[in-house]
């Protein structure tokens, strides 16, 4: 069973990647954690991997009945072994990659639905099991957001979308939780060691028969070169511990080179500069 004096913390989208590097990173610190899973099998593995501070629970992030027991079982779980929650990492997210020209609208709104409705929701169902407590403890909302969400690159529309509405929402959170004592952070990764590229590419492949196929080819190449670079996610996984742990954090970290290169190229870079380079790579890339 759990047993630590230090809050708990709950993380979304624990399978792997990110996700599971915080629950790893969290329970070294000697945080008990509460994961959420789509595959409990996969929850009991992990359990038994993490050890006794580590607890899976069942989250489909996309329907709200779920939501509201995976966040009743989280209270449970909290009010059963005692102390307090101090931190919520919403890590769970996918990414849909195609022209937006031919994406049906089903998919578009899936997407909304993991990397923005279905995270608001859990947040807004968890907040006051966050906000219990003496008024000067830390608490933290913690959300996964990407580079992706300060520039849009062309066949990822939807991905950056997500991820611009995150930004927003996470802005305007940040400010309203305040009275609460909230801290609330975006963690803005460059490219990371994911799985969630894979599927990204998988999608865009079923659009090789529209006009737009030498491009979504030379957006798999680009990615598949991106992932070769990719730093790893115990990486990300550090920077979320420390926003956690500082006593005063950013609204924001970027984590890769990449990021910071980024985010200095969008506050600068006129939109003609940032749309002529992207069609120029798109062109230099080789064609199969």
């Amino acid at each position: 069973m759990p047993s630590s004096t230090k809050p708990w913390i709950v993380i979304t989208g624990c399978s792997s990647g990110i996700g599971l590097a915080c629950a790893k990173r969290f329970v070294t610190e000697g945080h008990p954690v509460i994961g959420t899973f789509r595959d409990m099998q996969r929850a009991r593995e992990i359990e038994n991997e993490l050890g006794d501070n580590f607890l899976g629970v069942h989250l489909e992030i996309t329907k709200e009945p779920s939501i509201a027991q995976a966040v009743k079982e989280i209270e449970r779980l909290i009010k059963d072994y005692g102390g307090l929650l101090g931190g919520i990492v919403n890590n769970s997210g996918v990414a849909i990659g195609g022209p937006l020209k031919y994406i049906p609208m089903d998919e578009l709104r899936y997407q909304f639905e993991v990397n923005v409705f279905g995270l608001i929701s859990f947040t807004q169902k968890l907040l006051p099991l966050l906000e219990r407590g003496p008024a000067e403890r830390k608490r933290r909302v913690i959300n996964m957001s990407s580079v992706s969400g300060k520039i849009s690159n062309p066949f990822l529309g939807p991905y950056a979308g997500s991820k611009h509405a995150l930004e927003a929402l996470s802005d305007a959170l940040r400010l309203e939780l305040s009275i609460h004592n909230v801290k609330v952070i975006l963690i803005e990764p460059g490219p990371i060691q994911t799985p969630i590229w894979d599927k990204s590419i998988a999608v865009q492949e079923q659009y090789l028969h529209t006009e737009y196929a030498p491009y979504l080819r030379a957006v798999n190449h680009l990615i598949g070169v991106l992932k070769k670079n990719a730093i790893g996610p115990e990486k990300v996984a550090n920077k979320v511990y420390v926003s956690w742990k500082k006593k005063s954090p950013k609204g924001r970290y970027l984590v890769t080179r990449q990021a910071l290169f980024t985010g200095l190229f969008i506050r600068f870079a006129p939109d003609g500069v940032k749309d002529w380079l992207n069609k120029r790579t798109l062109r230099k890339v080789p064609q199969p």
